[in-house]
């Protein structure tokens, strides 16, 4: 009885309420209809709308906006607020509908005339205003009763779809890089492997006529160590570096002797010593604040450095490849990348990560240790002792002992919370406290503020006080700093950006004021540098005084060809041009020179300024031995220190495979007849991947691994033996309903290698590269997924597999 009541109810208030919309229409000449909308290429069904006589639909307002077009907001009079699905947080001014005005428009926009109708209270508008109030294209097909609208934004389901493919793929890159913790990286020999690399130049100049010298560079490596000599026979002291390393694997810690760099910490900045001692029983990290960096590359090339992806500057190696990075206002988690220009077309690049404020701690229970000496001259030694009483507390001991005089500095490290780190030091001869706290404010801004600190570790040096803060975002930085001495304040700000793909824009600016006699002083620079993955780089700097006269400027150009009009006849293997101009008080220069390479051992240089000019002839030559079959071996000067990484490969049984392809970084190498392999010329790098090329392989063949981990070493030689097993491939069906889109997947237990296959609508797959064993199959038919458990093994194909969609549960 009730269930009747209710029906005749509802049909008597669905009558009202067409006899009401009819009404209303008859009063301004509309009539409801249904139309056809279609969202893209995909027909989104039938929608009630109100038409007016030339069969124009206008489309209910508020369902149009959050159910069809799938935004977020709402409707409160007189106006509707919408937001695009991807601005969850409302962060971003809303699309607007104003009913008073008849308007759509947005903050950042004009507003724009809409037509609307109310009709018993609610709004409709007309179908191609509604371009007007979102980001979205519109047709209407009046013979077809069709509304076509593309957005150009994502939907939510789009949103979803996007959420749940990078989540796959997050699983899967961690499930491979897991693949990748669990391999037991190939180690080098403990073989010795000298390398040395010899350059001679005649130089002819209009000053100094003909001269003759002579460059060497010396490698020797060990398991354990390695030591380096270089000379110059133009300087009065030949040997112009040295250094000697030596590593153990007992955990027993470092020791260098020669040419070393020292990180600093609360009592000094970075220091680079000439003839050096220099033992840590910790790994050294790069560390924040002033950053000192020594790298090798090839001699004479330029190197940008860039902090966050931010340019910051360009050194140049020197002849024997050196270069050192001083840099400052470096914040603990940035990214340090060099850029190398190494040849036509060849670029490198290799970044590093700061450490992070955690990563200055001593685990609890545990000491560092550092031991430094001076060894050329004077009696200079300083020892560093620190033990974590707590993994975020950490108690410390700094003695520095001299002919002149002896420091004793203690300090302390506290971490009291995850983005501030305080450290406190006290020196009791000097009355000095010093301290420095370091606040990582969010991921984009930092702050260091350090109190009565010097540059250096002894009783006479300057007592200085500074706030240092730095700003990052995606594509510029900037860095305010402030410094208080005795004598002058001093005020820098730096603001580095990307205005394009590969430009770089800086403007700096500093600011001293001297305490005693007032007076100001102010210098202004502007710098804009093109570096990007090109073969031609620039840089263009202007540096002003407060009066605004030009006080420095440098233009510089780098290229490097090999089919230029330079090289028409093809002479030569490359060439590079360099071409910069300077000036600096009234004092012009101009400097170009002109570099072409006959081969990987000679090449010639044509260079001249406004006083000189001249060229050189300069031969190069590389050699390596590793004490073994091989006397030795010729290599490329740029290329000396590089590994060797050696292999073979076979079946399970043992038997060579030949014609196996594989690749090391942009290095191919293919098997001979005895399945041996080698790679002469290889980076000294941790966990370098070898890729086996299985497409090039037998049907029947896939590896143990793909890819597999070595460490190479300076000079050294890596031995790989890579063992192919037998796989085989199979086809079959399934039977019963097949939605589309279904997939089927057959994971190794053992291994758990996967390997998948669509199911096509008639219940076809087929998958090859299996291995034998035990196997879970899954099969996703649709979105209903169901499993199964086999072993499967054949010799090269297992066909006409049948299995049912009931198999599966």
């Amino acid at each position: 009885m009730f269930v009747r009541v209710f029906i005749l109810l509802g049909v008597f208030t669905a009558s009202l309420f067409s006899e009401a919309i009819a009404r209303q229409a008859e009063s301004t000449d509309l009539f409801p209809a249904h139309i056809e909308v279609r969202l893209g290429n995909v027909g989104d069904g039938f929608y009630r709308v109100m038409m007016d006589e030339t069969e124009t639909p206008y489309l209910p307002v508020e369902k149009t906006l959050f159910y069809l077009l799938e935004v977020t907001g709402g409707c409160y009079e007189p106006q509707c607020e919408a937001f695009l699905p991807q601005d969850a947080t409302h962060e971003s001014p809303p699309f607007l509908v104003d009913f008073a005005q008849s308007q759509c428009y947005r903050s950042t926009s004009q507003p724009q005339a809409i037509k609307l109708l109310n009709i018993e209270g609610e709004w409709f508008i007309h179908w191609y205003s509604l371009h007007a109030c979102l980001p979205i294209e519109l047709d209407w097909y009046i013979d077809d009763y069709r509304l076509t609208i593309k957005r150009h934004f994502k939907s939510q389901s789009d949103l979803e779809e996007e959420i749940q493919k990078l989540r796959r793929d997050s699983r899967e890159k961690a499930k491979q890089l897991e693949k990748l913790r669990q391999q037991q990286t190939v180690e080098p020999l403990d073989k010795i492997g000298f390398s040395t690399r010899v350059s001679t130049t005649a130089t002819y100049d209009n000053e100094n006529n003909g001269t003759l010298h002579l460059l060497s560079d010396s490698l020797l490596s060990t398991e354990n160590t390695l030591s380096r000599v270089s000379i110059d026979s133009r300087e009065e002291n030949p040997v112009v570096y040295y250094n000697l390393a030596m590593n153990t694997n007992n955990e027993l810690g470092t020791l260098e002797v020669g040419h070393v760099l020292l990180d600093g910490g609360l009592y000094s900045k970075p220091v680079s010593l000439e003839h050096g001692f220099y033992y840590t029983n910790r790994t050294k990290a790069p560390e924040f604040g002033t950053l000192q960096l020594e790298r090798t590359t090839q001699p004479n090339i330029s190197v940008d450095v860039l902090i966050n992806g931010i340019y910051r500057r360009t050194y140049q190696s020197d002849d024997f490849g050196y270069f050192v990075i001083e840099e400052t206002n470096i914040t603990p988690g940035d990214t340090i990348t060099f850029r190398y220009y190494l040849a036509k077309g060849v670029w490198q690049e290799e970044e590093i990560v700061v450490a992070g404020l955690e990563d200055s701690f001593l685990p609890q229970g545990q000491w560092r240790t550092e031991l430094i000496a001076k060894l050329d001259g004077g009696k200079v030694g300083a020892t560093n002792l620190e033990y974590g009483m707590g993994d975020y507390f950490t108690l410390g001991a700094t003695l520095l002992t001299s002919e002149e005089e002896k420091l004793l500095g203690l300090q302390a490290r506290y971490l009291p919370a995850h983005w501030m780190a305080w450290n406190i030091g006290w020196i009791q001869q000097t009355r000095r406290i010093p301290i420095e706290i370091d606040a990582l404010l969010n991921n984009r801004q930092s702050l260091i503020i350090e109190i009565d600190k010097t540059d250096n570790f002894t009783t006479d040096a300057a007592v200085y006080d500074a706030i240092n803060y730095n700003f990052s975002l995606g594509r510029y930085t900037s860095n305010i700093n402030f410094r208080r001495e005795k004598s002058q304040y001093l005020t820098s700000a730096r603001i580095s950006t990307k205005i394009a793909n590969s430009l770089f824009l800086t403007a700096e600016s500093d600011y001293t004021y001297h305490r005693k006699n007032h007076n100001k002083e102010m210098r202004s620079s502007l710098e804009l540098a093109k570096s990007g993955f090109a073969d031609t780089s620039w840089n263009l700097r202007g540096t002003w005084d407060q009066d605004g006269d030009l006080e420095h400027a440098s233009a510089s150009l780098r290229n490097i060809c090999r089919d230029c009009w330079l090289n028409y006849w093809q002479y030569f293997d490359e060439i590079t041009s360099d071409l910069s101009a300077n000036y600096r008080s009234n004092y012009f220069d101009l400097s170009a020179s002109l570099e072409a390479r006959f081969n990987s051992h000679l090449r010639m240089k044509l260079f001249g300024s406004l006083d000189t000019y001249g060229m050189e002839f300069t031969g190069e030559f590389g050699a390596r031995s590793h004490f073994d079959q091989d006397v030795g071996q010729w290599l490329d000067w740029s290329k000396y220190s590089f590994a060797k990484v050696t292999g073979k490969v076979t079946d399970q049984q043992g038997q060579p495979i030949e014609n196996a392809v594989l690749q090391v970084l942009d290095q191919y190498a293919t098997s001979n007849e005895h399945g041996e392999f080698v790679f002469e010329q290889v980076p000294a790098r941790d966990n370098l991947s070898i890729y086996i090329d299985e497409g090039a392989l037998d049907l029947n063949l896939t590896p143990k691994r793909n890819p597999i981990l070595v460490n190479t070493r300076q000079a050294g030689i890596t031995r790989v033996s890579i063992v192919l097993v037998a796989s085989f491939g199979l086809d079959g069906t399934i039977d019963g309903p097949i939605q589309p889109n279904s997939y089927i997947h057959f994971k190794h237990i053992g291994k758990g290698l996967e390997y998948s296959s669509s199911v096509e609508s008639d219940g076809f797959f087929m998958v090859e590269g299996l291995l034998k064993g035990a196997y879970i199959i899954t099969l996703e038919n649709g979105d209903k997924k169901t499993v199964m458990q086999a072993y499967l093994t054949s010799e090269f194909w297992l066909s006409n597999l049948e299995y049912h969609v009931d198999d599966f549960h």
